[in-house]
């Protein structure tokens, strides 16, 4: 509401909507606290919503960051320059990705739409943090809404994931 995502008037109308859709949804057997996580699930999503209208890089990063999990991860590892690029075709194959991992500047906006939107958590200076983390329970909605329509998302984690483990043993 302070960033003017949502006034008073259309975020009732907006939480409805979503959380009506979302309990339409049949709840997978065995998954833990779906009650609990249903409003929570309700408000991401709409926070989800509104970065994606606003900047759809923001929300494929956020979408990666999520898919690798709960952790602290240094923004470095995200930077692809132009001669490691024949390296990370899978990670590139999301136009939204490539955008953001490509350009310094590119990833900077998509992480401070993410932090703005409290979705990720930073770490550093806030003009330029040294590292973003994810909350577990916006890892738990990114798996259980979106990941699976993702087919770049496990492409795009291994190379990153691999490009970390290459860094670790230099």
């Amino acid at each position: 509401m302070q960033l003017k995502r949502f006034t008073l008037d259309n975020f009732v109308s907006g939480y409805q909507q979503h959380y009506q859709r979302l309990s339409t949804e049949k709840i997978p057997r065995g998954l833990l606290k779906y009650e609990k996580s249903m409003t929570l699930f309700t408000l991401i999503e709409m926070l989800f919503s509104a970065v994606q209208e606003e900047s759809p890089e923001a929300a494929a990063l956020l979408t990666l960051l999520a898919f690798l999990g709960p952790w602290r991860f240094p923004l470095a590892i995200f930077r692809v320059s132009a001669a490691e690029e024949h390296r990370h075709t899978a990670a590139l194959a999301d136009d939204r990705l490539r955008a953001v991992l490509m350009n310094n500047t590119a990833l900077s906006l998509a992480v401070s739409h993410l932090r703005d939107a409290c979705l990720v958590k930073t770490f550093g200076d806030s003009t330029s943090p040294e590292s973003v983390s994810v909350h577990n329970i916006i890892c738990q909605w990114i798996f259980e809404t979106t990941a699976d329509k993702e087919s770049w998302v496990p492409a795009a984690a291994a190379t990153v994931t691999a490009g970390i483990r290459r860094s670790q043993e230099r």
